[in-house]
């Protein structure tokens, strides 16, 4: 059977690792991935044989042994599952991979050769979907492709006036007014932009409403919440689901908004 972690964007060919781990013969076979920055990942050791030796947690980079990161995708036989305890949690990471090796158990590693990005973090998350809709990872993209680097989904209304710059993606019945101007942004379905508004390097999710001449720039904003008239989002903001946000209110770099806040 097969393990996937919620946590990651990937295309990974499921068939490929599923038929390398049974021509391998082991109890487990792991994704894989080389990255530059491993201080933030399981580094995993191989022999010749792409066979797992050993297992690092989040070493420096110059103490690191490998430069290969387990990325949370698994193929599994089912014996596996008797050696797991019953009745309380049991870490992957930190208790079953290093008991099988202890027990001479083969576990193998599968060097991944398609796109996987861990998406935990801001940067990583924003990072993540513009390599989805510039087609760096093979995912379904929606809506009809205007021009190149501009989707635009089905029952939009979107006034002639509003100016589209950089890699867009709109989402399936948005509403945008005269005026307004996105940018290398996102827009989730049902989203109503009023008129003059500015959005940059951001993804808005569905069903929010950004009144006019509000200005976004490189920020999330939450499903259903409200950005006032004028208001002014600085870079790195996070507004989560249902917040409310007055007219004119100017946030700093790097504010985090918690669900349901009125600002």
């Amino acid at each position: 059977f097969l393990v996937l972690s919620s946590d990651a964007l990937s295309d990974i060919n499921l068939k490929k690792l599923v038929k390398f781990h049974k021509n391998s013969g082991s109890l487990i076979t792991m994704a894989l991935m080389r990255v530059e920055d491993v201080s933030q990942f399981g580094v995993v050791v191989l022999d010749e044989n792409n066979r797992v030796i050993s297992f690092q947690e989040k070493p420096s980079k110059d103490d690191a042994k490998s430069d290969l990161v387990n990325v949370g995708i698994y193929v599994i036989e089912p014996e596996v599952l008797s050696i797991i305890p019953e009745g309380r949690p049991y870490d992957f990471g930190k208790e079953l991979f290093p008991l099988i090796l202890k027990e001479g158990g083969k576990i193998s590693g599968y060097e991944l050769d398609s796109y996987w990005s861990d998406v935990g973090n801001m940067s990583s998350y924003f990072e993540a979907n513009h390599d989805a809709i510039t087609g760096k990872v093979k995912i379904k993209i929606g809506g009809k492709e205007e021009r190149p680097s501009l989707h635009i989904g089905k029952g939009c209304r979107i006034d002639p006036s509003v100016r589209f710059e950089g890699v867009v993606l709109i989402g399936d019945r948005v509403t945008i007014h005269s005026g307004s101007v996105i940018k290398d942004s996102i827009i989730g379905d049902l989203a109503n932009i009023s008129s003059d508004v500015s959005i940059s390097d951001s993804i808005v999710w569905p069903d929010s409403v950004i009144f006019k001449e509000a200005s976004i720039v490189k920020s999330i904003i939450g499903s259903w919440s409200i950005i006032g008239q004028k208001c002014q989002i600085s870079a790195n903001c996070v507004i989560s689901n249902r917040v409310k946000i007055r007219d004119g209110v100017i946030l700093d770099k790097g504010r985090e908004v918690k669900p349901k806040e009125i600002l």
